[in-house]
């Protein structure tokens, strides 16, 4: 899953260098934000799960109980618990079994946001740049959560 993502990411910027120096710019920034905006999150769901196992360590099920809701709302910013839940079956779903992820992944990617990326960037009747790489991009991003 993370090596389809990963270089799709990647022939993104070598299509984005192909664009103007401004264009190319522009990906790096967003690049750059992009991996700070997940960075954070990350950690502080890594410290979530590794408090939980040092409270399961010491057999401490009321406290590792309570935990895991609590960590992720405060590092979303929602404090809806009942959200979080739906989610977290979702997301078990696909880490549990990652050769579906990464068919998803593969098909939302190669088969879908790609193509149309660099439909939308480079054609000549919409000649969208940048912008039309990312405007796929972003709808795979938003449909695969």
């Amino acid at each position: 899953m993370v090596g389809t993502e990963w270089a799709a990411f990647e022939i993104v910027a070598l299509a984005a260098g192909v664009l103007e120096a401004l264009p190319l710019v522009a990906q790096s920034t967003i690049m750059t934000t992009d991996q700070i905006l997940n960075t954070i999150p990350f950690g502080i769901g890594a410290t979530a799960t590794t408090r939980v196992g040092h409270l399961i360590g010491s057999r401490s099920a009321a406290g590792a109980k309570r935990r895991p809701t609590h960590q992720p709302c405060s590092a979303c910013g929602v404090p809806n618990r009942r959200w979080i839940s739906e989610f977290m079956r979702w997301c078990a779903a696909c880490q549990g079994r990652q050769q579906l992820g990464a068919a998803f992944n593969f098909a939302a990617y190669y088969v879908i946001a790609l193509p149309v990326g660099i439909t939308l960037a480079f054609h000549p009747r919409t000649q969208l740049g940048l912008q039309g790489l990312w405007i796929a991009k972003s709808w795979v991003y938003l449909s695969l959560g």
